[in-house]
C-alpha cells in the first residue's frame, strides 16, 4: 500500500513539473496553419475573387493536377473566362510552362478549346512557336480543331510558327525600334487626351529618352507591312 502511495505521489509530483515547465503533455499545440485551398478546385468554381485570395496565402500557381496539367492549363480546358486566365498571369502563372507532354496552354487551347481562348493567349504573349513532346506546334494541335481550324485565328498561327518570336509581348506585335519598349509617358499610349485627332491619342508614340534606346535622325524602323510614305510633317 505505501508503494502504491508513494509512486501516486512520484507521479503527481512529475505531472506538476512537467506543468509548471510546460513540456508535454501539457505544453501548448501550436496554432494550426488554415490549409491553402487549391486553385484547381478554384478554378472548376470560377470563382476569381477566391483565386487571388489563395494566391496571395501562398497557393502554387506551378502546381500540377493528376493529369499533370498546371492551373492555368485547366482553366482553359475548363473553358474559363479571360478575367479568371489573367488573374492567374497576374499571380505569376508561366504562360508557356508545358506539361510532362509538352503541351502548353495555348497548345491545348488549339487543340480543343476556341478560337476566342486562342486569340487571348496570344494577346498574353504566349509562344506559338514552342513544340510538344511530338514536336507539334499550337498550330498542328489547331488542326485537329474544326473551330479552330475554320476561324481566322488558325491563318494567323500558321503565320506565326516560322515568324521569330518575341517574348514579353504580344505574338506578331512588331515593334518599329529595334530593342524598344513602350514609352514611359502616358500622354505617348493610346487613350490620352488630345486638343486634335478627335479628342484621343490612338497610337503609341516613341521618342528619344522615352523607349529605353536611343532614337535619332537615321535610325532603322521597321515597318508592319509593305506601303508607301504618302505624307510626312516636319512641323
Amino acid at each position: 500500500m505505501r508503494i502504491l502511495v508513494s509512486l501516486v505521489l512520484v507521479l503527481m509530483v512529475v505531472g506538476i513539473g512537467l506543468y509548471l515547465l510546460g513540456l508535454p503533455p501539457f505544453s501548448q499545440r501550436a496554432p494550426q496553419t488554415p490549409p491553402v485551398p487549391e486553385l484547381f478546385t478554384l478554378v472548376e468554381t470560377g470563382d476569381v475573387a477566391a483565386i487571388e485570395a489563395a494566391m496571395a496565402a501562398g497557393a502554387d500557381v506551378h502546381a500540377r493536377n493528376a493529369a499533370g496539367l498546371t492551373p492555368l492549363m485547366a482553366a482553359v480546358t475548363s473553358n474559363a473566362p479571360g478575367s479568371l486566365i489573367d488573374t492567374l498571369l497576374a499571380g505569376g502563372a508561366d504562360i508557356d510552362q508545358q506539361a510532362a507532354s509538352g503541351v502548353t496552354a495555348l497548345m491545348l487551347a488549339a487543340g480543343q478549346g476556341t478560337p476566342a481562348q486562342v486569340i487571348h493567349l496570344l494577346n498574353a504573349g504566349a509562344d506559338p512557336t514552342v513544340l510538344d513532346a511530338e514536336g507539334k506546334s499550337a498550330l498542328d494541335h489547331g488542326r485537329t480543331n474544326s473551330a479552330v481550324r475554320t476561324s481566322g485565328i488558325y491563318v494567323r498561327l500558321d503565320g506565326l510558327v516560322g515568324t521569330p518570336f518575341m517574348r514579353g509581348w504580344p505574338s506578331a506585335y512588331v515593334v518599329p525600334v529595334e530593342s524598344a519598349t513602350i514609352s514611359s509617358r502616358r500622354n505617348h499610349l493610346p487613350g490620352a487626351p488630345r486638343a486634335y485627332r478627335n479628342g484621343v491619342h490612338e497610337g503609341f508614340d516613341f521618342y528619344q529618352g522615352t523607349v529605353s534606346v536611343s532614337i535619332t535622325y537615321g535610325t532603322p524602323i521597321r515597318a508592319v507591312a509593305d506601303g508607301v510614305v504618302i505624307r510626312a510633317d516636319t512641323g
